[in-house]
């Protein structure tokens, strides 16, 4: 068995949104009968607006291809769902995932989509409400200092109680990812100004990424923030939560 947070980015008219959330709703519904043992743990409450503008191009030019009507009207929106199902083979895998578009294959689309999402996630527990918030956690550190962050996200995970942990924070291009890097490097600015860093400048350090899915306030996680600021060991650390 595999967990996932499985997501489903969409265009849709603003007049349709309804009908698409029903329309998903029926389709994940679905996925137990396809494995008896597959769980649909949660799924978002509402569909939220998606900013990724090559997302929403990519969709708006299917749906010229589709044939659809207007497609420049349309707008992107995404759902997620934290899904647990037998991955034991592609058939399956891909049958389990179908469920996840507004419709089968080759069968014609009222809205447009692709998946996304994050895979082999550990679940430690169940969801013991609907209202979950997803939480990316930032690392950012010199190269040197790579091998401390492992050990302040298992501490960081043990003490949040989340439903489910991604794998060890990974490394990734700050460039791409300068929404969750851009506040880490004026906090490391800070401390150089302040002289409580290890000396080494923000521009010679690199960003790790990890992500937890909790189901309660957000802001009790800052006391739990996993960063270390120790000079031989410095490592900040930054939270961004947001709706799942």
């Amino acid at each position: 068995m595999t967990v996932e947070i499985i997501t489903t980015q969409f265009i849709a008219k603003p007049e349709d949104l309804d009908r698409a959330y029903a329309l998903y709703e029926s389709r994940i519904a679905q996925v137990s009968t396809l494995q008896p043992d597959a769980t649909v743990f949660a799924y978002s409450p509402k569909l939220l607006p998606s900013d990724s503008v090559f997302d929403l191009w990519f969709l708006r030019t299917q749906a010229v291809y589709d044939r659809l009507d207007a497609p420049g009207e349309w707008q992107l929106y995404e759902l997620n769902a934290l899904v647990e199902y037998d991955d034991s083979t592609e058939e399956v895998t891909d049958k389990v995932k179908e469920k996840f578009f507004f419709e089968d294959l080759r069968e014609p689309t009222a809205f447009p989509g692709s998946l996304a999402g994050v895979f082999n996630m550990t679940l430690l527990r169940e969801p013991r409400n609907s209202t979950l918030t997803y939480v990316t956690v930032g690392f950012f550190a010199a190269p040197e200092n790579a091998d401390v962050i492992p050990g302040l996200f298992n501490a960081f995970v043990e003490a949040a109680d989340p439903i489910v942990y991604g794998g060890a924070p990974t490394q990734v291009d700050q460039v791409d990812m300068a929404q969750f890097a851009g506040p880490l490097w004026a906090k490391s600015a800070q401390h150089e100004i302040d002289g409580t860093d290890d000396g080494v400048p923000y521009g010679s350090k690199e960003l790790w990424l990890g992500c937890i899915l909790i189901d309660y306030d957000a802001e009790k996680l800052a006391q739990h923030l996993p960063e270390s600021l120790d000079p031989d060991r410095f490592v900040l650390a930054s939270l961004y939560p947001e709706p799942f």
